[in-house]
Parts: structure tokens; C-alpha cells; sequence
């Protein structure tokens, strides 16, 4: 299901790209009414088709939620850890396009760098989740940080494009790898009654990476570029990818020594 809610996602953005590239040419005011009729349109059809949905849980006070979720040291470090990842993807909507449109001297390089991506996601995406189930999750997640940061390091470091579209593959895979990933061990580190919670929480991991991406991100990469080393960003972002993996591993050794229960007994560190 997972592989086909991020095809269907990604047709949206592969859409939006070429929609995009046409409207560069508008003043922006037509691009802020085109997306707010599409976001008007998807209300409207929400509200209309989509069925009622109600479900019984036990009601828990937030104060105990809140302490269940914090005492869970193991799900509190893994949501450290994503941190590292979402400063990496985040890059997707800021430094990627900027890098991309100083290559080829072109504005609309912006929308052929998230195309790129999308069109690899929806030809790879079914068929990466199905492979990825023969793994263990542990190694899984770190396999797809590695290929995240070597992307981002290949990507940046380059001037040529044919290099920048082979590191743009790799990231592309990399989060192909993540994101399902990451989804999958926040489920099972969350107890049933008690699964919204965990997964608000771990949005935390989202809001401090894409923060510390698109603000430190951005800082860093005009440093690199007025101190002559251009590539300074990409290098951390390598370096961010090793530290989460590193993370990852001692957090794997750290459960496997505890005894964790059923529902992640399979998050043995390779």
C-alpha cells in the first residue's frame, strides 16, 4: 500500500513539474491561483467521496500518552536519528534545485530535478518495497542513508550533468529505501492504542531535520561558496549520512542486548 500511495504522490509532483515549467513563464500571481483552484478542487472531492471513517480506542489522558511515548528511550533515539534524514531529503526542495539550475544556466533545471525524481519513484518504487522485505529493517534503513549521502556528495560535487543526474538516481534510491522504511519501524515500535502518539512524535525527527535543512542548509552552502570550497554542503551532508547510520547501528546493538519485544525483534543490527 505504501508503494502505491508514493506512486500516486509522485505522479502529482512528476504533474506539477511540467505544470510548473510552463507557469515560470507567468507572473506568480497565476501560479498561487492554479494551486489554490487545485487545492480548492481536492477539498471539495475529499469531502465528497471519501467515506466516514470512526474508530473506537480507549481514551488516554495526554500527560500519560505523552510520558509512555518519552519513556520509550529506544523510539526516542530513532527519532533523533531521522533527524539526520530529513536534513538530507529536505535538500530535495532547496540546494538540490539551486545546484541544479547553476550547471545548466536554466531556471526551469528546478522542475526537471523533482521530474527526475518522481518518474524514478513511480517506475521503482513497487518494485524496491518488494525487494527490501528480504532484509532485515536496521540494515534496511542504513543501506538507504548510505545511498542517500553518497547521491548528495556525488550530486554536489560535480559541474557536469550527467554526473549529477547519476547522484540524483542514487538519492532517489536511497529515499525509495528510507521513507517505506522508517515508516515501517515507527509502527513497530508503537504500542497499538497508543500509535498516533508515536507517530506524532516522530514528526519531530521531520520538523527539526526540514528546519535545519532549509535554514542551516541553505547558510552552509553560501559559506562553501564565498570561502571557494562549493561542495562544503554536500560533504556535511555525507557526514550527517554517516552519523545516522553509526546511530542506527548502536541503536540496533542497543536492542538486541534489552530483549525488545515481538513487534521488533527483527531490528537486529547487521
Amino acid at each position: 500500500m505504501f508503494a502505491i500511495r508514493k506512486i500516486l504522490a509522485n505522479v502529482g509532483i512528476a504533474l506539477a513539474s511540467i505544470l510548473g515549467a510552463i507557469l515560470i513563464h507567468f507572473d506568480f500571481i497565476y501560479i498561487s491561483l492554479a494551486s489554490a483552484a487545485i487545492f480548492i478542487f481536492i477539498s471539495i472531492l475529499s469531502y465528497i467521496r471519501l467515506p466516514e471513517i470512526y474508530v473506537q480506542t480507549q481514551h488516554i489522558p495526554f500527560e500519560s500518552m505523552w510520558r509512555t511515548v518519552i519513556k520509550d528511550r529506544h523510539f526516542v533515539t530513532f527519532t533523533l536519528i531521522t533527524i539526520g534524514y530529513y536534513f538530507m531529503y529536505m535538500q530535495l526542495f532547496l540546494t538540490i534545485p539551486i545546484h541544479a539550475v547553476q550547471i545548466t544556466n536554466h531556471p526551469q533545471a528546478v522542475s526537471l530535478v523533482l521530474l527526475l525524481f518522481s518518474f524514478t519513484i513511480i517506475l521503482c518504487q513497487y518494485f524496491i518495497s518488494k525487494w527490501m522485505t528480504r532484509f532485515e529493517l536496521i540494515f534496511t534503513l542504513k543501506l538507504g542513508f548510505g545511498l542517500m549521502g553518497i547521491g548528495l556528495v556525488l550530486l554536489g560535487s560535480t559541474n557536469f550533468l550527467s554526473l549529477f543526474i547519476c547522484g540524483m538516481l542514487l538519492f532517489s534510491f536511497g529515499v525509495m529505501i528510507s521513507e517505506p522504511t522508517t515508516f515501517d519501524l515507527i509502527s513497530r515500535f508503537a504500542k497499538p492504542a497508543l500509535m498516533a502518539s508515536y507517530y506524532g512524535f516522530a514528526s519531530l525527527g521531520m520538523a527539526l531535520g526540514g528546519g535545519l535543512s532549509q535554514g542551516l542548509g541553505g547558510g552552509i552552502l553560501q559559506i562553501g561558496v564565498q570561502n571557494n570550497f562549493p561542495s562544503l554542503l554536500w560533504w556535511c551532508t555525507g557526514f550527517v549520512a554517516l552519523l545516522s547510520i553509526v546511530g542506527l547501528h548502536f541503536l540496533g546493538k542497543s536492542m538486541g542486548s534489552h530483549n525488545p519485544p515481538a513487534s521488533v525483534g527483527t531490528l537486529k543490527a547487521e
